[in-house]
């Protein structure tokens, strides 16, 4: 009989301890989305201002585009490049629905190259533009989208651009006084299977005001890409490259440098707490290789204004938005 009261003492206990936990974390995670939804409420309403952001003149246009930069570049690298151990974690940094699609970054960035990332920055020439690219790819493509036969003759005396390995994470700065970077770079993620994701962190940066928030904005012509990402990568798809060159060969230089899109990078403010801050840098590293551009020429006449500026950082489009 003893014994028997023993083992209910024993079970109730149990169930009182659990009961307990089960109560405790509930009301976190309760708690927890509660401030959620009210750090949520309050960046989405916030409106941000100059003022704020520069801390009434106490930090510099400079500073900002550095400072978010930085910020943006390390999560952007953090995204691809981690750990074994750190998958589960990730995963919900990431906010992938399925676990296998963060060990699939996992296996392109570092599992199938040893102890080294696949996953890396690198410099390229500060002089290579649409131009220099053209120049190149209209002698290996026929008008028609095919590549030439002899292509592999033509390129030992037209050389295809080069690059090298950077860490922008040692550099004293990435942009000039007046907002140009100091070095072009980019940033590379082949896929283990097939293809590749390219950043590009060229020629000057600006600020803009979008809506209720400012932001770092790199502007980059879609032509260019589609070439650079091609040709600067290991694993060349001529045949992608003369697809594009079809659609475009008879057009000029000028005509093809109206298109423009621009890579876009939140400046934060005091509506940012961590998770948010986090949550909006992955998400802008994520879809920062798509194409969101429209092929028109409504951007021309800013474009120009802002590169004939000496001081690319004067510019703040707070009543000019685009």
């Amino acid at each position: 009989m003893e014994n028997w009261k023993i083992k209910l003492f024993i079970i109730g206990t149990y169930i009182l301890i659990v009961s307990c936990y089960v109560f405790y974390k509930n009301y976190n995670i309760a708690n927890e989305r509660e401030q959620d939804r009210q750090d949520r409420e309050y960046f989405y309403n916030h409106n941000a201002t100059f003022e704020e952001i520069t801390e009434n003149g106490k930090v510099s246009v400079k500073e900002l585009v550095e400072r978010n930069l930085r910020d943006y570049l390390q999560k952007l690298y953090k995204l691809d490049n981690f750990s074994e151990d750190e998958i589960e974690i990730m995963r919900h940094k990431r906010g992938d629905w399925k676990l296998r699609n963060t060990y699939s970054d996992y296996e392109d960035c570092t599992l199938y190259n040893s102890s080294k990332t696949n996953c890396r920055f690198w410099k390229i020439d500060k002089n290579l533009n649409l131009k220099k690219l053209m120049n190149i790819v209209s002698k290996i493509c026929d008008n028609n989208g095919s590549v030439k036969a002899n292509y592999e003759e033509i390129l030992k005396s037209n050389p295809l651009p080069k690059k090298e390995l950077f860490d922008p994470f040692a550099q004293k700065d990435l942009i000039d006084e007046n907002g140009d970077f100091i070095e072009n770079f980019i940033y590379i993620k082949p896929f283990f299977y097939k293809g590749f994701k390219i950043d590009f962190f060229t020629n000057y940066a600006f600020i803009e005001k979008r809506d209720k928030r400012y932001y770092v904005l790199i502007p980059q012509n879609p032509h260019f890409i589609v070439f650079a990402s091609e040709l600067l990568d290991d694993r060349i798809d001529f045949g992608r490259v003369c697809r594009h060159y079809e659609n475009i060969y008879d057009k000029s230089i000028d005509e093809l440098e109206e298109f423009y899109y621009f890579k876009k990078i939140a400046i934060h403010d005091k509506s940012y707490t961590a998770k948010i801050a986090d949550y909006e840098r992955f998400s802008e590293a994520r879809y920062s290789s798509e194409f969101d551009f429209e092929i028109s020429t409504k951007w021309k006449d800013k474009i120009n204004k802002i590169k004939n500026l000496e001081n690319k950082l004067q510019y703040k489009g707070e009543n000019d938005e685009f």
